[in-house]
C-alpha cells in the first residue's frame, strides 16, 4: 500500500482524537434496544482515539445499562443530582455534565420529556442538563413515539421548537403500526445515529 492510499485509509478510520458522549435515556427501552444501541456506539471506538460514554438513565433503564457497562464510564440518575449537592458552592452535577460532554444524545426520547424540554420544565437530571446545555455543542434526539402521537399538532409544535434551537432530530423513515402488544415505540436504527455522530465530528474537525 502506498503512502497516499495509507493516508486516505487513516482519514477514513480516524475521524477524531477524542469524544465525550452523554447518552440519555428518556422513555421505555427494552434490553434488546439498549444492547443494540450500545453495540453500535461501541463501533465508534474503532474510529475515535479516545471515546468516552456517560449515561443519564431512569430507574427502568439503569439496570439495562449496568448489564452492558463495559463501554460506560458512569451511570447517573436523579438521585445523584441531589446526593452531590448539599450547599451553595458544592458541585452541580448537571452543570458538570454539560462541561464534560461534547455531544448530548437522547435515545430514546419519549413524548413526555419532549414536551417538558420544549416548554422549559426542569424537574429531573436530564431536563436540567438539557436546559443548561451550551447550544454551540450538538444535541441529537431520537423520538420514540407512535405515528398517531407524532401527527398530533402539539407534538409537531414541540418537535419544531426543539429543531429551532438547533437540536438534530433522527426519526424512522417509516413508522410501523403500533399495537397493545408492542413492547416499545419505534425509534431510528442505531446505525443511523452513528452516521450522524461521525458527521458532526467531521464538521467540528
Amino acid at each position: 500500500m502506498n503512502s497516499e492510499s495509507s493516508n486516505t485509509h487513516e482519514q477514513k478510520t480516524n475521524v477524531g482524537k477524542k469524544l465525550n458522549l452523554l447518552l440519555c435515556c428518556a422513555g421505555q427501552a427494552t434490553k434488546e434496544r439498549i444492547k443494540c444501541l450500545l453495540s453500535n456506539l461501541k463501533d465508534l471506538s474503532n474510529i475515535i482515539n479516545e471515546f468516552h460514554i456517560r449515561v443519564i438513565g431512569n430507574n427502568e433503564s439503569c439496570s439495562l445499562f449496568k448489564d452492558n457497562s463495559n463501554l460506560i464510564e458512569m451511570i447517573y440518575t436523579d438521585d445523584d443530582e441531589w446526593a452531590q449537592w448539599k450547599q451553595i458552592g458544592d458541585p452541580v452535577l448537571h452543570i458538570d455534565l454539560t462541561k464534560w460532554a461534547d455531544i448530548l444524545l437522547v435515545a430514546p426520547m419519549d413524548v413526555e420529556t419532549m414536551g417538558k424540554v420544549a416548554i422549559g420544565i426542569c424537574d429531573n437530571l436530564l431536563t436540567c442538563t438539557l436546559r443548561a446545555w451550551n447550544l454551540k455543542k450538538p444535541v441529537i434526539f431520537c423520538p420514540a413515539i407512535s405515528k398517531t402521537v407524532r401527527e398530533q399538532s402539539i407534538t409537531q409544535k414541540h418537535l419544531s421548537t426543539l429543531r429551532s434551537w438547533g437540536y438534530k432530530e433522527i426519526s424512522p423513515a417509516i413508522y410501523p403500526d403500533f399495537t397493545a402488544t408492542t413492547c416499545e415505540y419505534p425509534m431510528v436504527e442505531p446505525t443511523e445515529i452513528n452516521t450522524i455522530v461521525i458527521s458532526l465530528i467531521e464538521e467540528k474537525s
